[in-house]
């Protein structure tokens, strides 16, 4: 481990605009890395391997290309070397026996060289498409890599910084968002479905939770696990029209993810020394042999799924000079989009899942299907969800499908039951996890360099766990310090974000509130409080009749009575205040009871002066 190359860290700490204040810093900041290095090694030593391994793939193909132009050529060469000396030889009158065999052999080279060159014509369109899919591969694999260096630098900067008593904020971060090939998180939902993947054979599981809970990134997740990616299939909020297209969708991704070949063998050096002879005998059945059985299937699937061929091949052999020919080949191939019907697409689809898992029994299908809900007909749902269910449990194959609770509640209240259909349609429904406060700050600590811990625990508690949230509100507090010409401090960042947040809400509410509604008066009153010298006793006593409103006004008080908590000198110790305020926020949503069970938590135990535990 004392051999592990840091020469990617230097660069990108020495050349990104996201670390330069943090220049003075290069040592401490390498040390720590190398505390990390184990960490570091495991998340980073595994996409560099695969990194080199897709260059070691594209080299063969370049090799192998080569090697078949040199061949193709000397057989050119030779053709009109031999008809040179067979014409000099019928000059100088020698033996017509001599003559013939030149011709003879001419001809032979030329026939040779013909299927070499139908061959090569065929498998180069079959190496510049291998190329292409590699190349996406090793982009993917590039910003994998990039992203696990920014991630681990950030991290390291943050502990240097925390270690100095530094509680910083920036004004620069850039990876504050939701990205494809960042950290994952939640932790424990992954956790989940890996768990249940790896003791069953077979599985449909259902993913739910509520918008922004993090189904996404646990998809994301299951699909970039280093064992399960090379088949695992990702469909992010299919837009479906008409029936059966998700079968499409579906047959389409698959097909195109195994049709990229699982393995190029090397060249060694004994090979090299007898490339010829074996490339011109063997060329042909290396072409047709280079895929696998499965990666044949889905290329022809893939032909059958998008077009009907018509095609035609037409072979002439002309002689042009007394004793010579010339051969020539003529193709003709017509192309048109293919109808094809539901019953025929789950058989197809049905047929390749089962090939690649009888092929490659140590391996998993894994087809993650996102946000299922998002349709542009809801009432299409149960079609779609009995559509899919005729691909389960298929041994080797797993399917892991993402639904909002906010969705299946909103379709329960339009009269849509279609609750029970989603939950009976899987073997188990896992429900994404908040983030704890100890995730939220791993989460923003990899993204951004200079955050503190203090205020990223601010952020987990008013975003209450949610991942889309927590990234929202850490964003506006580095838009609040980048627009300040000094350096705030948390109570006055945390001011700042909730009070902005909470005024643009009651604004929302006043501009969607009748004008003969009862609650009118007390959301102006909510308006002005926040605006002036917002405090919690004047929103307390506010009556609200709406349940928008009500919910609103607890918001409210949450957050007012979390800047006083922040401006407490003795606020070091936060975790029960934190964790209390994080679960009121979560509960926001839900029955009223619980809701206000919940909010009366959080205000006694804000209020107690020995209110704390450990340190945050």
């Amino acid at each position: 481990m004392d051999d592990f190359d840091f020469s990617d860290f230097a660069e990108r700490f020495a050349g990104d605009d996201e670390f330069e204040r943090y220049q003075k810093l290069w040592e401490d900041v390498l040390r720590q890395l190398r505390r990390n290095q184990e960490r570091i090694a495991d998340r980073l030593g595994a996409v560099r391997e695969k990194i080199a391994d897709v260059d070691r793939r594209v080299r063969v193909i370049g090799a192998v290309g080569v090697r078949v132009t040199v061949v193709l050529s000397a057989l050119l060469l030779l053709t009109g070397l031999s008809g040179i000396v067979a014409l000099e030889l019928k000059a100088w009158d020698l033996p017509r026996t001599s003559i013939r065999v030149l011709e003879g052999l001419a001809l032979l080279i030329l026939i040779v060289g013909g299927i070499g060159h139908v061959v090569a014509q065929r498998d180069s369109r079959l190496n510049r498409r291998v190329l292409l899919e590699w190349d996406t591969r090793r982009t993917a694999l590039n910003q994998q890599r990039d992203t696990i260096i920014g991630e681990e630098l950030a991290t390291a900067i943050n502990e240097v910084l925390r270690a100095q008593g530094i509680e910083p904020l920036t004004s620069r971060a850039p990876r504050l968002v939701e990205l494809d090939n960042a950290q994952i998180t939640p932790v424990e939902t992954v956790r989940r479905v890996l768990d249940f993947i790896e003791q069953h054979q077979a599985s449909a599981i259902g993913l739910a939770g509520v918008r922004g809970s993090g189904k996404s990134t646990a998809l994301r997740a299951v699909a970039t696990r280093p064992h399960l990616r090379d088949f695992a299939v990702l469909i992010p909020a299919p837009t479906i029209h008409e029936p059966g297209e998700l079968i499409h969708i579906l047959l389409q991704e698959l097909a195109s993810r195994l049709s990229l070949p699982q393995g190029i063998p090397s060249l060694g050096p004994i090979q090299s020394t007898r490339w010829m002879p074996r490339l011109v005998l063997r060329y042909p059945r290396a072409a047709q042999t280079r895929l696998s059985p499965v990666a044949r299937k889905a290329r022809e699937l893939l032909d059958w799924l998008n077009w009907e061929v018509e095609s035609g091949t037409v072979a002439k052999l002309v002689g042009k000079v007394p004793r010579f020919a010339e051969a020539s080949t003529e193709r003709n191939t017509k192309r048109r989009s293919r109808p094809v019907s539901q019953a025929d697409l789950v058989l197809r689809l049905r047929e390749l899942l089962r090939l690649s898992a009888d092929t490659y029994a140590d391996r998993r299908v894994i087809v993650c299907i996102d946000e299922l809900d998002k349709l542009d007909r809801p009432e299409h749902l149960p079609s779609v969800i009995n559509e899919i269910k005729e691909l389960f449990h298929i041994p080797g194959v797993h399917f892991l499908i993402s639904v909002s609770t906010d969705a299946l509640d909103a379709f329960e209240r339009r009269g849509m039951p279609y609750r029970g259909t989603f939950d009976s349609a899987f073997d188990t429904v896992i429900f994404t996890d908040r983030l704890t406060q100890a995730e939220s700050q791993l989460v923003i600590s990899a993204r951004a360099a200079g955050f503190g811990e203090r205020m990223a625990s601010f952020c987990h508690v008013w975003s209450g766990g949610l991942v889309r949230d927590l990234l929202r509100i850490a964003r506006a507090a580095v838009e609040c310090q980048r627009g300040s010409d000094e350096v705030l401090s948390v109570p006055v960042l945390l001011t700042r974000v909730i009070t902005a947040e909470l005024v643009a809400a009651v604004r929302s509410a006043l501009y969607a509130c009748p004008a003969e509604s009862p609650d009118l008066k007390s959301l102006c009153a909510l308006y002005l409080a926040l605006t002036s010298s917002p405090g919690v006793e004047q929103v307390v006593t506010l009556p609200l009749e709406d349940t928008e409103n009500q919910i609103l006004r607890d918001k409210a008080i949450l957050g007012l009575r979390l800047i006083a908590v922040a401006e407490r000198p003795e606020a070091d110790s936060l975790s029960l205040v934190i964790d209390t305020f994080a679960t009121a926020v979560d509960r926001l949503s839900w029955p009223r009871p619980l809701r206000e069970l919940a909010l009366a938590d959080a205000l006694r135990v804000s209020e107690s002066p020995s209110a704390g535990g450990t340190d945050a």
